[in-house]
């Protein structure tokens, strides 16, 4: 099901006033772990085998992660995440 740009903008309207969001994210290659800095203060980190499309992405695919309103993006990988 795609979105309209309009049903877009209200989701980014709408997950910016919900709380916590992600302020950013990184794979930190030591730990091979996601790690995405709340606005809360609290860090949280995951394993990528353990999200739906992560699992065998590279450490250099999994490093381009981006973060919006919307949740966690990765443009070289089939993967989105939501934070809720």
């Amino acid at each position: 099901m795609a979105l309209t740009d309009a049903e877009f903008e209200a989701a980014n309207r709408a997950a910016a006033q919900s709380g916590p969001r992600p302020l950013s994210a990184r794979y930190d290659r030591r730990s091979k772990k996601i790690v995405v800095a709340l606005d809360t203060g609290i860090d949280i980190a995951f394993r990528p085998n353990d999200a739906q499309g992560l699992a065998g992405a590279s450490p250099e695919d999994l490093a381009a992660v981006t973060v919006s309103p919307l949740g966690l993006h990765w443009s070289e990988v089939t993967a989105s995440g939501l934070l809720t």
